[in-house]
This record gives C-alpha cells, sequence and structure tokens, in this order.
C-alpha cells in the first residue's frame, strides 16, 4: 500500500491540514476509463445442468451417451480456455487502474477532511459527492474487490471513511454491487461486509438496502449456499444490523412472505452454523416490540410451527436450544389458532417429555428454567 501511495505522489502520513488534496474529477475520469467489471463466469456445470434442462422441456425420452457429449465437454473446455487467456490479455492495465483507484479514493478523503462539518445536516463537497453517483459507486466497489490483499484493507478503510456522515442517501443499486462481490470473491467479505455496515448508519440507506433486489436475491442465498465461515458470520451481521433497523418492521410486513420463504430455507439448510445463527436471528426478530405484527402473522402459521418442532429434534443440542426459544412464543400466544392448538394437543405428551429437564447446564443462563417451566404447564394445561 505504501508503494501505491507513493507511486501515484501521496505522502502517507501527510496532514489533512496542510495536503492540497489533487482534484477528484481528473482521477476519477481516468479510473472510470481504465474500469473492467468482474468477470463472474458461469460454472461449467451450471451451463451443462442448463442445457439438460432445456432438452428436458423438449423430450423427457433418455438419450444414450454418444461422442457427440464428449465433442460438446471439450468444445466448452476450448472456449473457457479461450475465454480466459482473453480475459487476462484484456486486463493488462491492472497495476495502473489500481493505482489510479487508489489517488482516487485517498484525494476524496482528504478532501472530505478538509472539510470540516460533520453530522448528517453537514453540506457535501461537490467533489466528493460525485463518488456517491449511482453510474460511479459500483465501479469503484468492483475495483476495490479487485485490488490485492493488503490494499483492498486500506481501500476499504479509506472507503468507509468517504461514505461515513455527511453522506446521501446511497442507491439501491450501491448495496446490490457490495453483495454480489462479496458473493463473487470471498476474500472481499470482511472487509466489504464491514464497508456496507459502515453506511447503514444513516436510515435512508437501511431502506436502500433492504429496497435492493439483492437483499433477498443474493444475501440470503449467500447463508443457505456459502461453505466459507467468514462469508456466513459476516453475512449475518449485515442481515442483523439491517433487520433490526427502524426501517425493518414494515417492510416485513410488506415483504412477509417472500422474505419467510426463503428465511425457511436457511433454517432447513444443512450447515450447522447457518441453522444456529438463522434460529438466534430469528428469535430476537420474534420478540422485538416492533415486529408485533410480523410475529402474530408467524406464529399462527402452522408450516412455520412444523418447521420449529422438527428443529427440536435436531441432533445438535445447541440447536434445540435455539429452537426453544422460537417455539415458545408459539406455546405462550394467548390467541392461538384452532389449528395450532390441535397439532399441539396431538403432540403434547411427547413436547412435555421431551422439554422436562432439557438442556439442564444452561438452567443458569437468564430466566430460561422459568421460560421452560411455563411451556411445559401451558402444554399441559391445552
Amino acid at each position: 500500500m505504501a508503494g501505491l501511495l507513493k507511486a501515484v505522489g501521496l505522502r502517507k502520513n501527510s496532514s489533512s491540514s496542510t495536503t492540497s488534496p489533487p482534484s477528484i474529477q481528473p482521477l476519477l475520469d481516468q479510473y472510470l476509463s481504465q474500469y473492467q467489471p468482474l468477470i463472474r463466469k458461469q460454472p461449467h456445470a451450471a451451463k451443462q445442468q442448463q442445457t439438460n434442462d432445456q432438452s428436458i422441456n423438449v423430450d423427457k425420452t433418455p438419450v444414450p451417451q454418444t461422442t457427440t457429449q464428449s465433442n460438446d465437454d471439450e468444445s466448452d473446455d476450448k472456449e473457457d480456455k479461450s475465454t480466459t487467456k482473453k480475459d487476462i490479455s484484456t486486463d493488462t492495465n491492472k497495476a495502473e487502474r489500481d493505482k489510479s483507484l487508489i489517488a482516487l479514493l485517498d484525494a476524496a478523503k482528504l478532501t472530505k477532511e478538509q472539510q470540516g462539518e460533520k453530522g448528517e445536516n453537514a453540506v457535501i463537497d461537490p467533489d466528493v459527492a460525485k463518488i456517491y453517483a449511482e453510474d460511479v459507486i459500483g465501479p469503484i466497489i468492483e475495483g476495490v474487490a479487485n485490488l490485492a490483499f493488503e490494499d483492498r484493507k486500506a481501500a476499504s478503510l479509506t472507503l468507509t471513511s468517504i461514505l461515513t456522515s455527511p453522506v446521501p442517501p446511497l442507491p439501491p443499486s450501491y448495496f446490490s454491487t457490495l453483495l454480489a462481490c462479496q458473493s463473487a470473491v470471498p476474500a472481499c467479505a470482511l472487509p466489504l461486509g464491514a464497508l456496507l455496515r459502515a453506511t447503514l448508519s444513516l436510515e435512508a440507506n437501511n431502506s436502500s438496502l433492504l429496497s435492493s433486489p439483492s437483499f433477498l436475491s443474493v444475501l440470503l442465498p449467500v447463508l443457505t449456499a456459502s461453505p466459507n465461515f467468514d462469508v456466513l458470520t459476516d453475512s449475518f451481521e449485515t442481515l442483523k444490523l439491517s433487520l433490526t433497523s427502524s426501517p425493518a418492521p414494515r417492510w416485513l410486513e410488506a415483504h412477509y412472505c417472500g422474505f419467510f420463504d426463503a428465511y425457511g430455507a436457511l433454517l432447513r439448510n444443512q450447515n450447522y452454523v447457518t441453522r444456529r445463527f438463522g434460529l438466534q436471528l430469528l428469535s430476537s426478530v420474534l420478540l422485538s416490540r416492533s415486529n408485533f405484527g410480523t410475529m402474530m402473522r408467524y406464529i399462527s402459521s402452522l408450516p412455520a410451527l412444523k418447521s420449529t418442532m422438527e428443529l427440536l429434534r435436531d441432533p445438535h443440542s445447541a440447536i434445540q436450544y435455539e429452537a426453544f426459544h422460537v417455539f415458545k412464543v408459539f406455546i405462550v400466544n394467548p390467541r392461538k389458532t384452532d389449528e395450532i392448538v390441535k397439532v399441539l394437543r396431538m403432540n403434547k405428551k411427547k413436547l412435555v417429555e421431551y422439554l422436562q429437564g432439557r438442556w439442564g447446564e444452561r438452567e443458569g443462563e437468564g430466566s430460561f428454567r422459568e421460560e421452560r417451566e411455563l411451556v411445559i404447564k401451558t402444554l399441559e394445561e391445552l
């Protein structure tokens, strides 16, 4: 990073009060002229599956394998290799592009630091405001994701300082690009996740994140598909912050079906971390006073009850324990629907036997023991 800073003519320890930042517009123009989008190639297996799906729609009769399939595979391999060579040949200016990006970010940071006044009502420097434009912020995020490891960490911190107050509401495309980069480049998960959450201190940005199509189409699938622990934990941090923000209750009520359909798949995932974190977050969302309407709708859902009861049977004690904190909300609900009561009555004996003495090692944690006894008593009185 120090080498790149020196290469672009910026002194690492310069004081913002004595250094006159370079003009942002020429640096921005230079970077955008060198910008190349992240290449997210479709895996060969996915392409083959797509071909198979198309053939199934035409003719369901099994077709024996022939040399044609082999030839097709060889053709695809050749195409992939030629594409890779093309990608490499067109990316020879990466070093210069990286220098341009770092110079741009450092100039914007210095300009903003010299601005002085802070807070949401502060006037934003018109040159720095160019960074926030919808057609600019995406290329900058992807450029940061493409940097080498040490440069990416430093650039993420610089960009974080640029995107904190004062800052205008960021467009949904900003969050879509960030989430897509996290998914495509797992090594970027932590710095980009921290960058994303740093901008959520502004309520309007929480609304932009929730209204971004990628919130459901990218973030939740990452939580069900990613094998990377860092990506999972970081994505859950983002999801938790967004679902506990002030715009979240209204959004949850408006998007109840789409969100909980996707979240149900998350809770059925085979990954232990995904199930456990998912249950913890679900419990905190349901028990939040601001989500009363969403909670009542959820605990009136028979499929949701059955899903929770299945999780009580999970082989991992920690998953069972987290599922209990969701299950208890169904039980203590004084306005249970008839179908909920029917299922609970049918399983009352097994549930009571299951809960008695369960998770004894947890009895010293808060009010758990009292909650378990209340759930057992309520079940017995059904």
